[in-house]
């Protein structure tokens, strides 16, 4: 059969290559541009799915880094509310009148005590020893032996962090002095068995401890004066701290550090850095400030039998609420003496929740976030969550708020997810807060509050 037109047979038109050539140079051209445009997009999507985090930051190169991991170094959590002094002035001033609450005991944040299996093969970091400061020579360890109004605990066994693991490296560092004899892929294996997981609480550390037969006491409104005097008596002290090595590439980060010696000459502590090596030097002022980050938390570790004697050490701080009280009154100071130090804010906030103070303890959080808090500070510290899952009401947005925020940078974060469940609980939507819960559990089968949170479903 033919078709015809104007009575003659149509027949198809051969293809002008001279006419097509544009267009397909104009097609690949739109192709081309297309896939740069959206390359951060496609790319984020690949790596972050199919390539580990912790291979990624080793071997990408820092361009590619920057645009998968799309991170600003010098990001806050969002804003609550804006600064206002008259508040702030009124909170300090409310606080300062009323009598402390009794304590109401905080949900325990704990974990099983799983079977410890051999080690598998663990990324270091992405940088080589050379460039690490070396260790003191005998004669430098020697000298500060020596020096008038120094001390110095010895020995120990060093150990750099691989991924995110300075809290199991510290600590396998710290136990080297009591000779345990135990690494940092035996103690990651037991706190954080995602190996991708980004924080390891003080709970986590002191539980794996006590699996050791010794014991781990934890503690926060520590001073200069007391890791001297813990030192004096022969145990070394494991603070958690704000760490900024590379604040123009990597920002704020929380980063646990073993303490084992001190010269009140130089007016410097000596350090095991996990990440920048051990005989480190660092001036009290120094790990005074970025201690305060952290509500000064110390953890110590004994023989079980010595317990009395770390106890008067430490003297009545020992006893929880008289710790918090001195907390709280700690950090009313400082933040009357800079009122723009949002740590100081979020100090009060961390005391008010441990005395069970829900409604001014979120108030003191709105201002730490006004303030400009690190984006990170909720991967190590849930003050906030708690705050304002107790006050309830429109504040269970903020959980929420809070919660997507950690875990659009980090999605390994078990907290978050247990936190936004019981927001997202309290406000009716049963079905999503147990995918929370379950999520938060898969990530750390060892988090007992997901458990006890799936249970009660």
């Amino acid at each position: 059969m033919s078709f015809l037109k104007d009575d003659k047979t149509y027949r198809k038109r051969p293809i002008n290559r001279r006419k097509l050539g544009p267009w397909l140079i104009i097609g690949g051209s739109l192709l081309f541009l297309t896939l740069a445009i959206s390359a951060p997009l496609w790319l984020r999507f690949a790596i972050r799915t199919f390539i580990p985090d912790r291979y990624a930051a080793a071997y990408l190169p820092e361009p590619l880094y920057e645009m998968v991991f799309d991170t600003d170094p010098f990001e806050t959590l969002p804003t609550a509310v804006p600064a206002d002094a008259s508040a702030e002035a009124a909170l300090l001033e409310q606080l300062s009148a009323i009598e402390q609450p009794q304590t109401t005991p905080l949900p325990t944040i704990s974990v099983d005590v799983p079977s410890i299996s051999p080690s598998d093969e663990i990324l270091t970091p992405a940088f080589e020893a050379e460039e690490l400061p070396p260790i003191p020579s005998e004669e430098d360890t020697e000298a500060a032996l020596n020096e008038p109004d120094s001390v110095m605990l010895q020995p120990f066994d060093h150990n750099y962090q691989m991924w995110n693991n300075c809290g199991p490296a510290t600590l396998a560092t710290y136990l080297s002095y009591w000779e345990l004899g135990v690494t940092q892929e035996d103690i990651q294996q037991f706190v954080k068995p995602n190996i991708e997981d980004r924080n390891v609480r003080p709970d986590e550390l002191q539980a794996y401890v006590e699996s050791l037969g010794y014991n781990m006491i934890v503690r926060v409104d520590g001073d200069l004066d007391l890791i001297q005097r813990l030192i004096d008596a022969g145990y070394p002290v494991m603070i958690e701290k704000g760490f900024d090595p590379e604040p123009d590439r990597l920002g704020w980060m929380g980063h646990y550090l073993l303490i084992y010696g001190y010269s009140k000459t130089d007016r410097t502590f000596w350090t095991m850095d996990s990440y920048l090596g051990p005989g480190q030097q660092e001036p009290y002022d120094y790990i005074n400030r970025m201690w305060q980050h952290f509500n000064r938390t110390y953890l110590v570790v004994y023989p079980p039998d010595q317990y009395a004697e770390v106890a008067a050490i430490i003297g009545q701080d020992i006893d929880t609420q008289t710790m918090y009280t001195g907390a709280l009154a700690t950090a009313q100071i400082e933040a009357q003496a800079d009122p723009d130090n949002p740590y100081a804010w979020f100090n009060i906030g961390s005391s008010l929740v441990a005395l069970g103070d829900s409604a001014n303890a979120a108030s003191a959080f709105d201002i730490a976030r006004s303030k400009g808090t690190p984006w990170r500070m909720l991967w190590y510290q849930f003050g906030p969550y708690e705050a304002y899952l107790n006050v309830g009401g429109d504040r269970l947005n903020d959980v929420i708020t809070l919660a997507d925020t950690v875990l659009a940078n980090n999605e390994y974060s078990e907290e978050a997810y247990y936190y936004k469940g019981r927001a997202l609980e309290a406000m009716g939507y049963h079905d999503e807060a147990i995918e929370c819960y379950e999520k938060a559990s898969t990530l750390n089968p060892h988090f007992e509050l997901a458990e006890i949170a799936l249970a009660e479903q």
